[in-house]
């Protein structure tokens, strides 16, 4: 009997951890000269190397969203993207665990991926396979 149990709650447990957002690795051909980058993440205060920029962007209408490391929340809010396809931008230390929660989903950005890279964007898609994708990267993007 606890076999038959065991053996049926296993597609559950699968399903259950499966990633609730897409990720993607990318270098943006960025416009921008790179005094440019240095700019933004001085202005930031994020130029050691275990802050990252975390960005979030297009699709987001007013979601009540909350962003918490492993000591702090970070942002409690309504995330709306504005007319230049950006909604929030917030330093992050890439050395702590970051939980962001948006409505009621629950997305857990990895250490080991963080930490590689400067810049994190974050995106909400209505039609994809997934309702959030992950974008890393350590080149800014431009928006509209």
């Amino acid at each position: 009997m606890k076999k038959l149990i065991l053996f049926y709650s296993i597609p559950f447990f699968i399903l259950g951890c499966s990633p609730n957002y897409d990720v993607v690795f990318t270098e943006y051909k960025s416009l921008r000269p790179e005094w440019l980058k240095k700019g933004l993440l001085e202005d930031y205060k994020a130029q050691e190397k275990n802050y990252s920029l975390l960005f979030f962007t297009g699709g987001f209408d007013k979601q009540n969203t909350q962003i918490i490391n492993k000591k702090d929340t970070l942002y409690n809010g309504n995330l709306k993207t504005g007319s230049m396809g950006l909604a929030e931008v917030l330093k992050i230390n890439n050395t702590e665990p970051l939980k962001i929660i948006i409505s009621d989903t629950i997305l857990k950005l990895k250490i080991k991926n963080m930490m590689d890279y400067k810049f994190i964007y974050l995106s909400k898609d209505y039609k994809g396979k997934y309702p959030y994708t992950v974008t890393y990267s350590n080149t800014p993007r431009n928006f509209r």
